[in-house]
């Protein structure tokens, strides 16, 4: 057998998962921490080049980095993103002084935490209908989600 042949192969084998991991350096605000199922809720700015900003749960590998955090926090943290899962890494808590230093992030926080009080905590499964609710669009009119219902039931 050629061995010769058969290092570029291995080369090539060792590097390709690391093509197929991509880390991105993300901040953004703690709206639930779920240790039993190591798991952290964040508002997070855009990640240019993958995905807008959003609220999203994510798992968190190392439960012990949860112990400190707690809703309200501003994270600083490694995206983790491989072909078959996502996770946090090295997270870290953005200190500030004051929540006057930062209106932006205060209002936001106070905002999110309200709409999950007051709003329908349960989750819906696959298949399942989305119960109507109603919207203000662009023109400041209200639009239900049934008013849609005749557009997709064709």
């Amino acid at each position: 057998m050629n061995y010769k042949r058969l290092i570029p192969l291995a080369i090539f084998l060792g590097v390709l998962p690391a093509w197929a991991t991509h880390r991105y350096q993300v901040a953004g605000l703690v709206l639930r921490v779920d240790a039993p199922h190591r798991s952290l809720l964040v508002s997070h700015d855009s990640i240019p080049g993958y995905m807008d900003a959003m609220t999203m749960p994510y798992t968190v590998r190392n439960a012990r980095a949860l112990d400190s955090l707690h809703p309200g926090m501003k994270i600083g943290f490694t995206l983790v993103v491989t072909r078959q899962s996502s996770y946090l890494d090295n997270i870290r808590v953005i200190s500030y002084d004051s929540l006057e230093r930062d209106p932006f992030e205060a209002r936001r926080f106070g905002l999110l935490a309200a709409a999950m009080e007051h709003g329908n905590s349960q989750t819906l499964q696959f298949g399942q209908t989305v119960p109507d609710f109603s919207l203000v669009d662009q023109r400041s009119r209200r639009v239900t989600l049934s008013q849609f219902q005749a557009r997709w039931s064709r």
